[in-house]
């Protein structure tokens, strides 16, 4: 997929591994995707089911600009509902 960030600068998922890429994943979601991949494994011997199973244990993806780090948060929806966020302060 491909986005364009309000900057202008273009955004591609189609390398893999790639920079632009994040997953957001919580404790509960991370013990859900090992439950997920373990029960594929279990019955299929293999893990073929790959994004889904992140999608499946409550994972969002979040995409960031490289040039001006704004964050697109779950690119993969509908592009109307997808939230952007832009820097608002560095540092704590």
């Amino acid at each position: 997929m491909n986005l364009t960030c309000i900057c202008g600068n273009g955004m591609t998922n189609g390398g893999s591994p790639n920079d632009t890429q994040h997953l957001l994943i919580s404790d509960r979601s991370i013990e859900k995707l090992q439950d997920l991949v373990d029960g594929q494994v279990r019955t299929d011997g293999v893990i073929d089911e790959w994004p889904e199973h992140w999608e499946n244990s409550g994972a969002t993806e979040v995409w960031m600009c490289y040039g001006c780090k704004r964050l697109y948060v779950r690119p993969t929806g509908p592009r109307d509902q997808v939230i952007v966020y832009s820097i608002e302060k560095v540092g704590i």
